[in-house]
Order: C-alpha cells, then sequence, then structure tokens
C-alpha cells in the first residue's frame, strides 16, 4: 500500500489499521510520485497494488452458477470502454447477479480503471472470460 503523506492523518486511520491487521506494508510518496505509478489513473492519495485480476476458470464458472437454485448470469459482448464495463459490473454486484461473462475477443479486460470505476465490485463479482461465447451460451441452456 502506497499513501501520500499529504493526506490527513485522520481519514485514513481505517485504512492504516486495515493494513496493519492484515500486515500489509505501507509505504509513503508525494501525490504527483503516486500519479507516475497509476499512469492515467487518477488516484486519491492511496494506491494499493495488486496482482492480475484472476478470472473464474470454466469449471468454477459452472460450479458457480450450478450451485445456485435460479441463477442469473450476465453476459457481455464486446464491451470495450473499461468505464462502462467497470459502471456495469459495479450495477451487477449490487442487484446480487450470480455470475458475469465478459468476451476474451473484442472486449475490455479488468484492469485498474475497471476496479475503480466499479467501486471495488469487481472484487465480489464472479467474472468469466470466455474465448467461446457461442459453446458457453449452448452449455448454459
Amino acid at each position: 500500500m502506497t499513501i501520500a503523506p499529504e493526506l490527513e492523518k485522520k481519514s485514513i486511520v481505517p485504512v492504516l489499521n486495515l493494513c496493519t491487521k492484515r500486515e500489509v506494508p505501507v509505504e509513503y510518496m508525494p501525490k504527483a510520485k503516486l500519479q507516475i505509478l497509476c499512469g492515467a489513473v487518477v488516484h486519491q492519495g492511496i494506491v494499493a497494488q495488486l496482482t492480475d485480476y484472476k478470472y473464474l476458470s470454466t469449471a468454477d464458472f459452472y460450479h458457480v452458477t450450478n450451485s445456485t437454485a435460479r441463477p442469473v448470469v450476465l453476459i457481455m459482448d464486446q464491451i470495450q470502454d473499461t468505464h462502462n464495463l467497470g459502471a456495469i459490473i459495479r450495477t451487477a454486484e449490487s442487484v446480487n447477479i450470480t455470475a458475469l461473462v465478459i468476451t476474451a475477443k473484442g472486449g475490455a479486460e479488468i484492469n485498474a480503471t475497471v476496479a475503480k470505476t466499479s467501486a471495488g465490485a469487481v472484487f465480489h463479482c464472479p467474472i468469466h472470460r470466455t474465448e467461446d461465447l457461442i459453446a458457453l451460451l449452448n452449455n448454459l441452456k
């Protein structure tokens, strides 16, 4: 976790407590350097570096959908704008969608912009990225 030292300490106490509890190392860096670290994504003075997003495997996707009596799956084909994808994921999470499917070809990947736009919902929604949407749809039938 990297934090800008100019942030008001009182406002980040919950973040610091969570970092301590989960043994996440904290370092401090000026906002300008944080922006270089973040690239095009606008930060708010706190940056967490994560590993690449782990999509559900095909087997895990079917396990999630089959373990629910009436699964609701949101299938998105070629959503290219990362802001739109993040907003869709945020909405899907708020209405308890069982799982989401995005296409590997022609669609956006889960990245920092998607994570920020989704307000973190991307970390609570099971998302499968499929190479063969037609086969997946046929299997879901």
